[in-house]
């Protein structure tokens, strides 16, 4: 495994490691609410994620825009059907156009609550993916 794929699966596992519980139980087995603190997400370099795009699963949340990712998933960041089948198992990457990437950061803590352990976030988003000369096309 090659330096860059390692660091990729370290992320990966901090966001594993990161995973709330599903239920909290008090005194007498009644469930409590979780705590309200969502973990940050990771990011991930357009370089990083380069030489690992045919095994991991680019999402594209942008809501205005022209160009994604090469092979990205465009989906509807307000809506989650599109989480139905997914594989909790594959990488996932969300990409933005946002500065702060702030609505995939809203979307990658809903998968990795919803148990997609293996979720991060393309740092600097689609206008950094362009700036390291990688392919796009038409959204």
């Amino acid at each position: 495994m090659n330096e860059k794929t390692q660091q990729f699966v370290e992320t990966m596992k901090k966001n594993a490691a990161n995973l709330q519980a599903p239920d909290y139980y008090g005194e007498f087995g009644e469930t409590l609410d979780k705590p309200s603190h969502q973990p940050d997400v990771e990011r991930t370099p357009p370089r990083t994620l380069k030489p690992l795009l045919d095994d991991t699963v680019v999402i594209d949340v942008q809501e205005s825009g022209s160009e994604k990712v090469k092979g990205a998933v465009s989906v509807n960041p307000k809506n989650y059907d599109w989480l139905i089948g997914q594989k909790q198992e594959n990488h996932y990457v969300v990409v933005d156009n946002q500065p702060g990437e702030s609505r995939a950061e809203v979307v990658a803590q809903h998968m990795i609550s919803r148990n997609f352990p293996f979720v991060t976030i393309l740092e600097g988003g689609i206008s950094a993916w362009k700036d390291a000369g990688f392919a796009t096309e038409a959204r």
